[in-house]
C-alpha cells in the first residue's frame, strides 16, 4: 500500500492498494518487522511561542501560522455553561492541549 500526498493543499490522502509485487516470487517476500520504540531516536518538540491571534481582512484569524476562516462561527451556542464556543476558541484549545 502507498500513502500519497496529493494536491496543492499538501493533505495526506487515504492509502490505496496498487497491486502485487512482480519483481520477486511470493515466497521471497518478507513482511517488515517494526522496531521497538526504545530504538528510535525521537526529538523533543519545541514548545511553541505564545500564539498571536491576528484578525485580517475577510474575518480570518491566524493561529500557529494557520489561517482560520470564520473564527466567530458558533460550534456550540450553549456548551451547558451558558457560554458559546467559537471556532477560534476550539482551535486555541487544541493548540493548548497539543503543546502539552
Amino acid at each position: 500500500m502507498e500513502t500519497k500526498i496529493c494536491g496543492a493543499d499538501g493533505q495526506v490522502r487515504q492509502a490505496a492498494f496498487k497491486g502485487l509485487r512482480e519483481d520477486k516470487p511470493a515466497g521471497e517476500v518478507e513482511a517488515k518487522k517494526p522496531i521497538s520504540p526504545e530504538e528510535v531516536e525521537t526529538p523533543q518538540p519545541e514548545r511553541p511561542v505564545a500564539t498571536k491571534v491576528v484578525h485580517r481582512k475577510g474575518a480570518k484569524a491566524e493561529v500557529m501560522g494557520v489561517m482560520i476562516s470564520n473564527p466567530d462561527k458558533l460550534f456550540w451556542p450553549d456548551a451547558n455553561d451558558g457560554e458559546p464556543v467559537t471556532k477560534e476558541e476550539l482551535v486555541k484549545y487544541h493548540e493548548e492541549v497539543g503543546s502539552g
